[in-house]
């Protein structure tokens, strides 16, 4: 029997160690770093309308000022305000917008502004998807007119719309095509920019990285962080650490940089980012699928949010997989939580085994007194004793099995709600009931009042020699139902239990207090403590 029930506890501490260890695995695989930075960004989805507000607060502003231009010089330029606002925030507005500054543009006559509206107008019609209109008014601007910077411009909206449609397209032949597109005029662009500028770094990055030389993409990334510290701040640069380090398999390094891409884009207050969406593939492929889900859910809302056509077909390509890894991960959580009510029913069931066993040789001994009683008449004195303690027993016997039963009641319904909760769906409520703490110091209260209740009723006179040989103030009520704990230890003493380690073993306390508490009862006593212990114990 004793063999059984250790069996049954050493099987549910496996249990809740493998479900422990299951939980924490995903988080053991990450550095202290990566894990602080993930951290932030859980706090920071949850509250990004706080950081849209100083775009808000731009869109309100500009608009405001908007209305009362006069001139189409003064509204161009206010223009281009609001459309920095809804730039990479609202798709469709800074597309509206675009297409207002084009039209002042055209009516000034003005072919530098013409050229950087189009520009602008290019840029949302390639984030809302709309590529042949992109590459239409793209084409049609004369490069040899443009300015350096609308230059670079030109090459970006190039580069991302064809990378874009690389993503999207169904046939495989076009997708090779715009791939080949895309690297030319990537080429473009990095020729258009400065050797040694913050820029040029980052697209000769992207150039080793779709070459596949990460390794050199990552040298790029460093020498621009070495030559500008401050491009640390900026979340592009950030985003390609994290791709770099993706190709590189270094998965704790490249959760960190695209987490950090992601807060600084959040912070900024945009909607329209893609290192998101790649942190969430991230942690998917490193079997963090709660966070992983999270995630692709919020740039899916932040997608929507901007009207990004292009990133949420980008996005939804990853929801399915995402989402079949976290219903996986439920599923396996609720298998769990299964097993860990079957151990605790199968507990209930020993302990119901043992009780019966206790009783029924509680029974043998009852009778074995009987029998003798019956072939000793001479020792009629000592068996009158013998049957009052009898009765006793009985009495304590009846009290024994009442607790139990009401034990019994209380661990059903212990499962019973724990079924309940796992029929809703709550696993994690019922892993947290599972984990509290409370029912075990609830169960103390109770074993104490009970002990102390049949200690009472046992020794009616305990209460009044204890009050006769300790001070004033260290005397019981004569009614009282329950014991002090530096009382109880004495009550165990009485009933032959003298060693301090079964005592703490039994009470549930440390040998320390044990031995304070035999410290205070010498304190309490009036008169010598070896004859208050010799009367305590030895009084009926």
């Amino acid at each position: 029997m004793k063999q059984l029930l250790r069996i049954c506890f050493v099987a549910a501490a496996a249990a809740l160690s493998v479900c422990l260890l299951c939980a924490c695995s995903h988080s053991e695989s990450m550095s202290p770093d990566t894990a602080e930075r993930l951290t932030t960004l859980d706090s920071m989805l949850a509250s990004r309308e706080v950081f849209a507000a100083g775009r808000e607060t731009r869109i309100r502003t500009s608009t405001k000022d908007l209305r009362s231009v006069v001139s189409d010089s003064d509204a161009y330029n206010i223009g281009r305000s609001l459309f920095s606002a809804y730039r990479n925030y609202r798709v469709d507005s800074a597309l509206w917008i675009a297409g207002q500054r084009l039209a002042l543009a055209k009516r000034m006559s003005d072919s530098a502004r013409i050229y950087s509206a189009s520009l602008n107008l290019a840029e949302c019609l390639s984030a809302a998807a709309n590529y042949p209109e992109t590459l239409d008014i793209i084409d049609k601007l004369d490069r040899h007119q443009l300015k350096s910077f609308q230059l670079q411009y030109l090459y970006k909206i190039y580069c991302d719309t064809y990378l874009r449609m690389s993503l999207s397209d169904g046939l495989e032949t076009n997708r090779i095509r715009y791939r080949r597109l895309y690297r030319q005029y990537l080429d473009s662009a990095l020729a258009a920019t400065l050797p040694e500028s913050h820029e040029h770094y980052l697209l000769k990055a992207r150039q080793f990285l779709d070459a596949g030389y990460p390794e050199n993409a990552l040298k790029e990334i460093k020498t621009a962080l070495d030559h500008d510290p401050e491009s640390a701040a900026d979340p592009k640069i950030m985003y390609v650490l994290g791709l770099a380090y993706h190709a590189l398999g270094n998965d704790s390094a490249e959760m960190e940089a695209l987490a950090n891409s992601a807060i600084m884009y959040i912070r900024s207050g945009q909607r329209d980012y893609p290192s998101l969406m790649k942190l969430a593939a991230a942690a998917n492929s490193n079997g963090d699928h709660d966070r992983a889900y999270r995630y692709i859910m919020a740039a899916l809302e932040d997608a929507h949010f901007c009207n990004s056509r292009s990133r949420t077909s980008e996005i939804l390509e990853l929801v399915p997989l995402i989402s079949s890894a976290h219903s996986a991960m439920e599923k396996q959580n609720l298998h769990r939580a299964w097993s860990l009510a079957a151990i605790i029913v199968a507990m209930a069931v020993a302990n119901g085994i043992s009780f019966v066993w206790a009783y029924r040789q509680l029974r043998k001994k009852q009778k074995i007194s009987l029998r003798l009683q019956e072939a000793n008449e001479h020792l009629r004195n000592v068996n009158n004793a013998l049957e009052i303690a009898n009765r006793d027993k009985i009495s304590f016997i009846n009290r024994l099995f009442s607790i139990y039963s009401d034990y019994i009641d209380r661990i059903d319904a212990y499962r019973r709600r724990i079924i309940k909760l796992l029929k809703m769906s709550q696993a994690r409520s019922a892993l947290d009931y599972l984990e509290s703490n409370k029912i075990v110091s609830d169960e103390l209260k109770d074993m104490y009042r009970s002990f102390d209740a049949m200690f009472i009723e046992l020794y009616p006179d305990f209460i009044g020699t204890y009050n006769r040989l300790v001070h004033d103030n260290e005397r019981l009520e004569p009614d009282s139902r329950q014991l002090p704990a530096k009382v109880r230890v004495l009550a165990l003493m009485k009933i032959g239990i003298s060693e301090p380690m079964d005592m703490a073993r039994l009470l549930h306390y440390t040998p320390q207090t044990v031995y304070n508490y035999c410290s205070q009862l010498r304190a309490a006593a009036k008169v010598p403590y070896s004859e208050f212990e010799s009367i305590m114990l030895s009084t009926q």
